[in-house]
């Protein structure tokens, strides 16, 4: 599917137009792969060359494409990302102990930064004189 996309740009392109590069470009920003960059290049060549397409609005849509994609992808990974990469993340070779090894390392990094930062905290109130709860303590 994707070799029939990536061969057929110019007449999806020559059809569609603008809204060709915003399904395009907000598809791969989704994150799915789709020629979403090479759907723009060609937009900006088409639009130079043909004088059918402002390269103004290439922009646009493509800018428009780029924000509606992340968002749509942030909420579908905010709202069921989990549940969605544990039940289809075989596809993509994501299976369920690679994904947990991928938590438990997310994990162990967050908490390390944090123990990094509080042990920063701890010595530069140290250098102070005080501690924290020590501040908490007299009002």
């Amino acid at each position: 599917m994707l070799n029939f996309l990536a061969r057929n740009l110019d007449s999806l392109l020559a059809t569609y137009g603008y809204l060709a590069v915003f399904v395009f470009v907000g598809v791969e920003s989704i994150g799915i792969p789709v020629p979403g960059e090479t759907m723009l290049v060609t937009a900006a060549i088409y639009a130079g060359t043909t004088g059918r397409l402002s390269i103004f609005w290439v922009i646009v849509a493509s800018a428009a494409g780029a924000i509606v994609g992340d968002n749509i992808g942030y909420l579908i990974g905010r709202t069921g990302g989990y549940r969605l990469v544990k039940r289809y993340g075989g596809y993509i070779r994501l299976e369920e102990d690679r994904l947990r090894l991928g938590i438990i390392d997310a994990r162990r990094q967050f908490l390390r930064r944090e123990a990094a930062e509080h042990h920063r905290m701890d010595r530069a109130d140290a250098r102070a004189g005080e501690h924290p709860d020590d501040r908490l303590r007299h009002h």
